[in-house]
């Protein structure tokens, strides 16, 4: 009797045993089989990176994004492997992603004081967070990314400040990236308009950007214990389009339409006028005033007129353009519009014609087009084929009949 219940409880304890092993792998296996289900992409590993002791380079152009290509949500941590004196900065070390989700993580990595001149690879990396049968949380391979970092000795400087035409400080954002064979990278960005950095030697270019928008730039060399300074010349207000837009009905002109547009990217200006400037065969015809703004405001803004000469249309050529004047500060202007008039009689009739004149519509400095698909593109055949296929499925049903 002992012997048969010694039997039966060793039945259940292998019984459990066998339970707890095969959950336990299948815990296993759900995890190695999900890491396959999570990828990286992204820009860090483009650049050979470049750095001294003690700098940083950080940039919203270096990130790496995590993909959940699972049918489940996955817990991801974030690591990587580098040596002590360089650290890697993640924006998330933690993220959570649904079926299908992706997540922007943003890089910044340091070279702290004691780092070491030399050439060093790192990796970064996206661990799957799982949760085994006991409820102990582990981590499972999944996906990394690996590129080069290379500790330099001495430094160079720069110094960069925004102004306007006058010297004055502008606040702008200022971005400088280092310039290498593989691309361009941020190395920095300061939205005081003022930076003073230490850096490794090498190219650069430095960036003004305001409201989106690109004010200046310039290239410059670092060289090992030198000073470079940058002023970045700026203007924050201008014509973000200017066309001549002639009007004219049963072959004779009647106006020009001037359509300009005004953006300002920084502060109100006060008492601005838009002035159009004309000339006639190459001479200066007449000056007139388009608008006058008590306060000019941030954004766009549009203005519009109808140009006729002092003395009528002549047979010639008109060039046009706008000026933007506070007081006695211009700040900005266009180019130049041109357009060719001939003048001739008919029946005792003055009948002017527009030629030469080509215009592009610009909205935000993008081009709009339109696409017109014609008629005659339809593949008729398509037709016939399936005239064709409709006819042996009639037939076949017919025979079987």
């Amino acid at each position: 009797m002992n012997t048969v219940y010694s039997t039966r409880l060793l039945f259940v304890i292998l019984l459990i045993i066998a339970v707890f092993v095969s959950l336990t792998s299948l815990s296993i296996s759900y995890a190695e089989s999900e890491s396959s289900r999570i990828a990286i992409t992204g820009s860090f590993y483009k650049y050979e990176y470049v750095l001294a002791p003690n700098t940083t380079i950080e940039g919203r152009d270096i990130y790496i994004a995590v993909i959940n290509t699972a049918s489940k949500p996955v817990n991801v941590s974030l690591g990587y492997e580098a040596p002590d004196f360089i650290e890697i900065i993640f924006s998330h070390r933690n993220v959570t992603l649904l079926p299908g989700e992706h997540k922007i993580v943003y890089i910044k990595i340091k070279a702290l004081p004691n780092a070491i001149p030399g050439e060093y690879e790192i990796k970064v990396y996206a661990n799957i967070m799982m949760k085994t049968v006991e409820g102990k949380v582990i981590l499972v391979p999944g996906a990394g990314q690996r590129t080069t970092i290379r500790i330099v000795g001495p430094t160079g400087r720069l110094v960069v400040e925004t102004v306007d035409k006058e010297g004055n400080h502008v606040i702008t954002e200022v971005r400088v990236l280092r310039i290498t064979p593989k691309g361009e990278y941020t190395v920095v960005t300061n939205k005081t308009g003022y930076i003073n950095i230490s850096l490794p030697p090498g190219k650069y270019i430095v960036k003004a950007t305001l409201a989106g928008e690109l004010l200046a730039e310039e290239k410059v060399v670092i060289e090992e214990n030198e000073t470079e300074k940058v002023f970045l010349t700026v203007s924050t207000i201008w014509f973000d389009y200017f066309d001549i837009l002639p009007y004219y009905k049963d072959n004779n002109i009647v106006f020009a339409e001037v359509i300009g547009v005004v953006k300002n990217v920084y502060k109100p200006v006060n008492n601005v006028s838009i002035v159009l400037v004309v000339n006639y065969n190459g001479s200066f015809l007449e000056n007139v005033t388009i608008a006058t703004i008590p306060v000019l405001s941030q954004g766009r803004a549009e203005y519009k007129y109808r140009y006729i000469p002092v003395n009528g249309w002549q047979n010639g050529t008109y060039t046009f353009k706008l000026v933007m004047v506070s007081g006695k500060r211009v700040y900005s202007e266009t180019p130049e519009r041109t357009l060719s008039i001939i003048v001739h009689r008919s029946r005792g009739q003055i009948i002017t014609k527009v030629q030469n004149t080509t215009t592009t519509i610009v909205v935000n400095k993008s081009t709009i087009t339109t696409t017109t698909i014609k008629s005659s593109e339809f593949n008729y055949w398509l037709i016939l084929v399936v005239v064709i296929i409709a006819g042996i499925l009639i037939l076949v049903i017919k025979r079987k009949r």
